[in-house]
């Protein structure tokens, strides 16, 4: 289908814009399909994510392999209990782990002003939500990384799902379920505490705590 006309497309993200104005957290349970041209089969993934604006983020994946990944104004962990492992990026200087965490932060809480500054943004209408395209303004990152779709409930301005197209084919469908809306989230929940036995992948030595 056709993406919407500007004057259209500006009134629909007016419209998501404003009934979203008023969400400051939310929980979902997600389940994620990935798609890879190097494997034969689909991997899913299971979890659950929390978000509180601006930035803090909180992502964990119970199965098949347990990943938890949080976000706050400082760092962003990605911690592989099972395999005793993590990576700490440090947001201040780490350009590419800041974007990451942008994004993860802009998409799930609908900052669109915010995503139309690294995207250009088109919107297609599918039944009764809007899909959000987003494909990356920077020829850097579009080496990597070839489009970003995010479905949209047109009534409750909520994301239903997302879809991220890698340039060789690779693809991955998110699926949110169960949003729960303003819900009161402890700020602990987006820091972890790693255990002094993880191997920090990314650094030159162990985290001691």
């Amino acid at each position: 289908s056709e993406p919407l006309p500007d004057k259209e497309r500006k009134a629909a993200l007016e419209h998501l814009n404003a009934l979203q104005k008023d969400i400051s957290s939310l929980t979902a349970n997600v389940r994620q399909i990935k798609k890879s041209r190097l494997l034969k089969k689909e991997i899913t993934l299971e979890g659950k994510i929390s978000l509180k604006k601006p930035n803090f983020f909180r992502w964990e994946i119970t199965g098949p392999k347990k990943t938890l990944t949080t976000v706050n104004q400082e760092k962003m962990i990605v911690y592989h209990p099972d395999a005793k492992e993590a990576q700490v990026y440090d947001l201040s200087e780490d350009i590419v782990a800041r974007n990451m965490a942008n994004f993860f932060s802009s998409s799930f809480s609908m900052s669109m002003d915010e995503l139309g500054k690294k995207f250009t943004v088109n919107v297609f209408r599918s039944g009764e939500g809007l899909i959000i395209e987003l494909r990356p303004r920077s020829k850097t990152i579009s080496r990597y990384l070839e489009t970003v779709r995010i479905w949209y409930n047109e009534n409750t301005g909520l994301p239903a799902e997302f879809e991220i197209k890698l340039p060789k084919g690779d693809l991955t469908r998110t699926m949110l379920s169960n949003i729960k809306v303003n819900p009161e989230l402890n700020p602990d929940i987006f820091s972890i505490s790693l255990p002094e036995n993880v191997w920090i992948t990314n650094k030159t030595s162990e985290i001691k705590n």
